[in-house]
């Protein structure tokens, strides 16, 4: 398995994104990349990594909360199935 799929799987699952959390946004899902990357990388890679991860058919966008802005795509809260029960 490559180091990629290792490192996704990673955040899929039980001690990833929503260890703490059931939501995380894509900030989180950056950060969590760039955390990944302790010997560095650049942001634009760190980001496409994040973006193509973040278009898993494992991952939902959720509906934002009312009284919440538009226009923040970074802050839109995205779940993964299995965790959405937990939600309501």
């Amino acid at each position: 398995m490559g180091e990629l799929v290792r490192l996704s799987r990673g955040l899929l699952g039980p001690e990833g994104v929503t260890e703490h959390r059931s939501t995380f946004s894509r900030r989180d899902a950056i950060q969590r990349w760039a955390t990944l990357h302790r010997r560095g990388e650049s942001a634009e890679r760190i980001v496409a990594l994040a973006d193509r991860w973040l278009a898993q058919r494992e991952i939902v966008a959720l509906e934002p909360e009312s009284g919440t802005p538009g226009g923040l795509g970074d802050q839109l809260p995205l779940a993964l199935p299995d965790r959405r029960d937990a939600l309501r």
